[in-house]
């Protein structure tokens, strides 16, 4: 999008926001699925709010999915569980297999 440059381009999106001044950027390389992919945003920028750490939200939200939310305080597992239940059957009892929570990474701003 920003044309041709000294190829920095190629570093990718996480190195972009960086420079742009960002302090951490959550990224996926693969493709993924969207309600996997909802039930563990929420997880994550819930922990996030009260956290302020991308590294550790994220770690707590990828646990949450392989202990189906055992690991979340009780309001937090009912949030979790309300949004597992509005996915299809056949997701909602596999959102522990690493498809759903492992494609995604913390890049974190060091400058």
């Amino acid at each position: 999008m920003g044309g041709f440059g000294q190829g920095i381009e190629v570093l990718g999106f996480g190195y972009q926001m960086q420079l742009a001044g960002a302090k951490s950027t959550l990224s996926s390389l693969w493709s993924v699925s969207d309600g996997g992919t909802q039930v563990l945003m929420d997880s994550f920028y819930n922990s996030f709010a009260q956290r302020k750490d991308g590294i550790v939200s994220l770690k707590e939200a990828q646990v949450a999915m392989i202990r189906q939310g055992d690991n979340l305080s009780p309001s937090r597992k009912r949030g979790f569980e309300a949004l597992r239940s509005g996915l299809p059957a056949k997701v909602q009892g596999k959102l522990h297999h690493p498809f759903y929570w492992s494609p995604f990474i913390v890049i974190v701003n060091q400058f």
